[in-house]
């Protein structure tokens, strides 16, 4: 199997320039007053955008904050303070565009204009269509809310819809509670209406914040750790999709039951249509952190997707890395391996597509119409 996968990487790759990792000194030299001594941490596409890990925590010199970065190819970062709701502004507390790292090695001479926490964070815009529920998560031990995009007109009719569970719900509604900008998908959905097209419920499954990894991945990583995405896919079907199919009216079947995510987000997202799709009939995986762990090409090998099924794999030519679009190519072609004409899949590639909420925006009305559409 892993000869399978390197000798795919090898023809992926090939007539393309393979770099070798180069070492780059990170120095930030001047920070806000406020708290006088932080403990800053840099998250980058380099670390899965953890943003307190240890490993990546600045060291504090006569010179100012510093860390040696090694690195192959080019990447993005963010400065934190140990969690998004402590990463870097600008001066009057807006958000700042990723930072890029190049592997070319040297010295990078930073400076942190402010800090997100120290300015009053705007209230979230009311939406009458988005319903936030809170839902205890034993797994973890905590409690996530999900909220519910309702398709316009819902309270006047008595149709029955799909449903798209999405990862991150944080992210897909408001830029008040998103981290890098909403994906808009509330907006997506009523176009998509407008235009005369069917409609569908919505539901974003909040991330548990320091434990985003820990539930989305299905398998552990030497280095980072995880491993807790089947109890959570358990957690999704048994409470998740239970209250909103007894709650709302849904169409309660696979062919009508989608899920959705980005980076990390779809990794679970792939393997909840590989590993139940009894449940699940297709979705779709943005930038998916496929890297994470051998074991699912492994997985992908052995459990082909059940029929009918719709899934799109989506990412950019300009990710943050090099083995992105490789190794989705290596899960399109596991998933397609029994060329099932019941089985369709979309492979889409955006030339110059990036790792971020706003590429992710753009392409989300073309996959709603897609699935929802069944073109």
């Amino acid at each position: 199997m892993l000869r399978y996968i390197r000798l795919l990487m090898l023809v992926s790759l090939s007539g393309m320039v393979v770099e070798t990792s180069a070492q780059v000194h990170l120095v930030v030299t001047s920070w806000p007053d406020e708290p006088e001594s932080p403990e800053i941490y840099v998250a980058g596409s380099f670390n899965s955008w953890q943003p307190g890990d240890e490993l990546f925590r600045m060291q504090r010199t006569a010179d100012g904050f510093v860390l040696d970065i090694p690195v192959r190819g080019t990447h993005e970062f963010k400065f934190t303070r140990g969690g998004w709701d402590k990463v870097e502004t600008d001066a009057s507390g807006k958000d700042v565009g990723n930072r890029n790292l190049s592997g070319d090695g040297g010295t990078l001479v930073c400076s942190i204009a402010g800090w997100a926490d120290g300015f009053a964070k705007k209230p979230p815009v009311l939406n009458e269509a988005i319903i936030v529920h809170e839902m205890k998560a034993p797994f973890l031990a905590t409690y996530k809310n999900i909220r519910i995009c309702l398709p316009e007109g819902y309270a006047d009719d008595t149709t029955h819809y799909p449903v798209i569970y999405m990862m991150d719900g944080q992210n897909l509604f408001d830029d008040a509670t998103s981290y890098a900008g909403e994906w808009g998908v509330d907006e997506a959905l009523q176009a998509h209406m407008a235009a005369g097209r069917s409609g569908a419920i919505i539901v974003g499954v909040d991330h548990s914040g320091p434990l985003r990894m820990m539930e989305y991945t299905p398998w552990a990583n030497e280095t980072y750790g995880g491993g807790l995405g089947e109890a959570f896919s358990q957690w999704l079907m048994d409470s998740v999709v239970a209250y909103v199919d007894a709650h709302y009216r849904t169409i309660p079947d696979r062919t009508e039951r989608y899920v959705a995510g980005s980076s990390l987000g779809g990794l679970i997202s792939t393997y909840l249509v590989l590993a139940h799709g009894d449940v699940f009939g297709g979705g779709a995986a943005y930038s998916p952190s496929y890297w994470f762990s051998d074991q699912l090409f492994d997985y992908a090998a052995e459990h082909t997707p059940m029929a009918p099924m719709r899934f799109e794999i989506y990412g950019g030519g300009m990710e943050d890395d090099d083995d992105m679009v490789p190794f989705m190519m290596v899960v399109y072609d596991l998933m397609n391996q029994e060329k099932d004409p019941g089985v369709r899949l979309r492979f889409v590639v955006e030339s110059v597509g990036q790792h971020n909420e706003s590429w992710w925006r753009k392409q989300w009305p073309g996959t709603l119409g897609w699935l929802l559409d069944k073109q």
